[in-house]
């Protein structure tokens, strides 16, 4: 299919190559520009700039808070906390020793 474009673009390009003098003595009308003027969008385009500025800060604002509280939450893994669980138990026994308790 790239082929068939190719050559289509091919003639095409021979096409205007071969009339492009019929093209050239072509001229707008005076006062064109005039009336195409108006139709334009007449706001500044600056504004969507900062938009565009603004929410893509507050994505990448929101997304890294994000992936900090899922890393907040894994920093702890339940191996560690089941450890220290473990120890604590293991402390709570000794207050039941009878040399602890004389002491």
């Amino acid at each position: 299919m790239l082929v068939a474009i190719n050559k289509e673009t091919d003639k095409l390009g021979a096409f205007i190559n071969a009339n492009k003098s019929a093209f050239d003595d072509l001229k707008a009308p005076k006062g064109l520009w005039d009336q195409i003027e108006p139709e334009l969008d007449p706001k500044p385009k600056g504004y969507r700039k900062w938009i565009i500025g603004v929410v893509g800060i507050i994505i990448v604002v929101t997304g890294a808070y994000v992936m900090g509280q899922q890393s907040i939450s894994k920093d702890t893994p339940d191996d560690e906390i089941q450890q220290i669980l473990k120890d604590l138990d293991d402390a709570l026994e000794y207050t039941n020793l009878p040399d602890f308790k004389e002491t």
